[in-house]
């Protein structure tokens, strides 16, 4: 779907999935205060492994097995779960969610950041996001009572679309309670392995298993994004994705290869989310006006293929590297202070 770039782009901040906070009051002050024109709701896995990215959407994924002591999860396909395999595929297909959304308990930076705008709001937002793992990471990342992939396994691989189709779904729903328009990101750290020898999927599988999460969402009017925090086959988001969320400190030139797909992806209206504020990277040295400047410089370096220097400017967000769940608290903010100071000077730079 085509966005307004006044609702989402022009260099608006906004963040990528987690924070270390276990303070309500921080976190909304990082993903609502901070990101005033496209707050995000935040993962916290430090109040429990449970909201980590993966076991947080798999309350209702049948055969699942927690084992909290050890902070482990993984599936038993052996169980006698066929009820629940045919609750999870009707909910699926109906588009009834009931039974299927996410507890307080796996998602508590969500509903801190929702609870604050339903009754702390001065009105609706004009765009909220949310983020999602996606289903290759999820696919991988969760496994069978064998250490085996769920993905591999010819039933239960094809539910963790399913599962992540339904979650999406909710997670709208909550969104949509608050917020005028809502964008909704796959996490995919993953595919930054895409093509190589280690990687268990190929490009015709990722991709399926793309387009089964997101033209669901599409076809209910929501904007989808990927996001990847490392180098990918760029093209596999940019020719089916809204947003496409990446590593602009790091990965840059690599993204910049694929000049004909961000052309056509800006041609159907879409936006790049430029992590320019590194995370695990970031270091006493690196101050905003380099950040400015090195945005600055790739936004005119993509120009220079041939895609028009204001579509760039437009169609941008600026973003975090990366989730700053794994940071300490000093750094996260210095990150969050940093992607809203790069991005008042882009504003003020471009648009004023």
């Amino acid at each position: 779907m085509a966005f307004n770039v006044d609702v989402f782009g022009k260099c608006a901040a906004t963040g990528v999935g987690s924070v270390p906070f276990t303070d309500t009051a921080e976190t909304i002050r990082t993903a609502v205060d901070g990101c005033p024109e496209i707050p995000y709701l935040p993962q916290q896995p430090k109040n429990s492994f449970l909201e980590d990215m993966c076991p947080q959407v798999l309350e209702g994924f049948p055969g699942v097995q927690v084992d909290k002591e050890n902070h482990r999860v993984w599936v038993d396909t052996s169980c006698d779960c066929g009820n629940d395999i045919m609750a999870l595929i009707e909910s699926y297909e109906s588009g009834q969610i009931d039974g299927f959304g996410i507890s307080r308990e796996r998602a508590s930076g969500f509903f801190a950041v929702l609870d604050y705008l339903e009754t702390s709001s001065p009105g609706r937002l004009p765009v909220l996001k949310g983020q999602l793992v996606g289903p290759a990471t999820l696919g991988q990342g969760l496994l069978d009572q064998d250490g085996t992939a769920i993905i591999h396994n010819p039933v239960f691989g094809e539910l963790v679309s399913q599962l992540l189709v339904v979650k999406a779904r909710w997670l709208v729903q909550q969104m949509r309670n608050v917020a005028d328009s809502v964008v909704l990101v796959y996490d995919e750290p993953s595919l930054s392995a895409l093509g190589s020898a280690y990687f268990s999927l190929d490009h015709g599988k990722v991709e399926s298993l793309l387009d089964a999460v997101i033209e669901p969402l599409a076809r209910d009017g929501v904007a989808v994004g990927v996001h990847c925090c490392g180098n990918s086959d760029w093209s596999v988001f940019l020719d089916r994705t809204d947003v496409v969320s990446f590593d602009a400190f790091s990965y840059f030139e690599k993204m910049s290869v694929y000049s004909d797909a961000i052309n056509r992806f800006y041609d159907r209206g879409g936006v790049l989310a430029w992590g320019i504020v590194p995370t695990l990277e970031l270091t006493d040295d690196i101050t905003e006006d380099m950040l400015v400047d090195k945005l600055d410089s790739n936004m005119n370096s993509l120009a220079q293929t041939g895609i028009d220097l204001d579509v760039v400017r437009s169609r941008a967000v600026v973003t975090p590297a990366c989730g700053m769940g794994s940071l300490s608290i000093e750094k996260a903010r210095r990150v969050a202070e940093l992607t809203a100071g790069v991005a008042h000077r882009c504003k003020a730079m471009y648009f004023s």
